[in-house]
């Protein structure tokens, strides 16, 4: 088993923007696994402007740390997953639709004393450097988040070939260490 975490390729793809910024007062556009669907109000969505990240548009875009969108062909792809694993909702970009995903599993799997942290000038674990996560928890889970580390998405390496293999655009994947 492999999981990795994704994130998005800035330097290549546009990044979607709320086109009213005050889409981003509240928690509105960020992900904690809670449900989303019953009081989804689709904000509407722009792509960044080409000086503040890559030139290309995506299948999978990044809305928020954690959050990304998906376009009709990545998740007729990865619909199976998705669906499996979060909430997929609508999100109207430039007059097209795509389809954001709300991961809604979170694991308690990270192994704190092996990870690596920022530690901050009182001696405290500030920013997560380089989560290790615990393999028995990850059992058959295919995307999802570690509790108190909303900002961050993990996938397995089902997911990540599914992405590679049909070359799809956007994300870049990073092995994550696991321990037994």
């Amino acid at each position: 088993m492999k999981i990795y975490e994704l994130t998005f390729d800035v330097d290549k793809y546009q990044m979607l923007v709320p086109v009213d910024d005050r889409d981003y007062d509240g928690s509105y556009l960020w992900v904690n696994g809670q449900l989303k669907l019953s009081s989804w109000l689709a904000p509407a969505m722009r792509w960044t402007e080409k000086e503040h990240s890559g030139e290309s548009i995506p299948d999978i875009a990044r809305i928020n740390p954690g959050f990304f969108a998906f376009s009709n062909k990545a998740v007729g792809i990865t619909g199976t997953i998705l669906s499996e694993f979060g909430e997929l909702l609508e999100l109207p970009v430039d007059g097209k639709l795509f389809l954001a995903f709300n991961p809604t599993v979170i694991v308690d799997c990270l192994n704190v004393e092996q990870s690596g942290w920022r530690i901050n000038r009182r001696g405290e674990r500030g920013r997560l450097l380089s989560p290790v996560l615990n393999q028995a928890k990850l059992n058959g889970i295919k995307l999802f988040q570690i509790s108190d580390r909303h900002s961050s998405l993990y996938a397995s390496d089902e997911f990540f070939e599914l992405v590679i293999k049909n070359g799809l655009t956007g994300l870049t994947f990073t092995p994550v260490k696991l321990a037994s």
